[in-house]
């Protein structure tokens, strides 16, 4: 992981802070951590356009789901929201 993370292409790193971010949100349940990565995953998706919906879509999804954890339910839909403005992949839209 070390070395995904000191990548130098930018794709590289978006799928290093997703994939992180989905760790730290699920296996150490460090919320906090995981909204930042999320948040940085998400902005970070928009330079390459369509090419990267699904990624952004996860994202939102990870933003979604930790804000319902944390009793935030209108934050919680509204990145659900922007989940689905990114996907019609159901997989990527399941809770």
């Amino acid at each position: 992981m070390k070395q995904l993370k000191e990548q130098q292409c930018h794709f590289v790193v978006l799928q290093y802070d997703l994939f992180m971010a989905t760790y730290l949100e699920k296996n150490d349940k460090k919320y906090d951590e995981a909204i930042l990565l999320f948040e940085k995953a998400a902005s970070s998706s928009m330079v390459f356009g369509p090419l990267t919906n699904q990624y952004t879509a996860m994202a939102y999804m990870g933003l979604g789901r930790i804000h319902r954890i944390k009793g935030n339910e209108n934050m919680a839909k509204k990145y659900f929201k922007e989940a689905k403005d990114f996907t019609s992949y159901e997989y990527i839209l399941e809770d």
